[in-house]
């Protein structure tokens, strides 16, 4: 396996925000808070565009970076692997209506096409 090059300044400025939430809320003796895309773009000065591509290089080299609807937050193993069976039953889900669609699609051309009448 390929090692990860160094991570850009997107992802190092994430990695060091949600670094900074988990040490926060360990010191409360609270859960991590699940950072939305839109306040980390705030505070890190970058488009929220950015922050879903840093997080991907994240994961990329390794960090639990991990979202939800509710944020992103640098996970636990168990929830890197709860995250990864989401993931894959949103894949099977997308490959189902993928199908769907695709007969949907076909249904319709075939049935726009003119009728071939047969000469014998």
């Amino acid at each position: 396996m390929d090692t990860p090059g160094p991570l850009s300044e997107h992802a190092d400025t994430l990695l060091e925000l949600l670094a900074a939430e988990r040490s926060h809320a360990r010191r409360r003796g609270q859960p991590v808070r699940h950072v939305p895309d839109h306040e980390i773009a705030k505070l890190a000065g970058i488009e929220q565009r950015h922050v879903i591509d840093a997080a991907g290089a994240l994961l990329a080299a390794g960090h639990l970076a991990l979202a939800d609807g509710r944020g992103r937050w640098l996970g636990t193993l168990e929830e890197a692997r709860t995250y990864q069976a989401s993931l894959h039953k949103r894949g099977v889900r997308a490959l189902h209506r993928l199908t769907l669609v695709k007969a949907a699609i076909a249904a319709h051309e075939a049935a726009a096409r003119p009728a071939q009448l047969s000469l014998f």
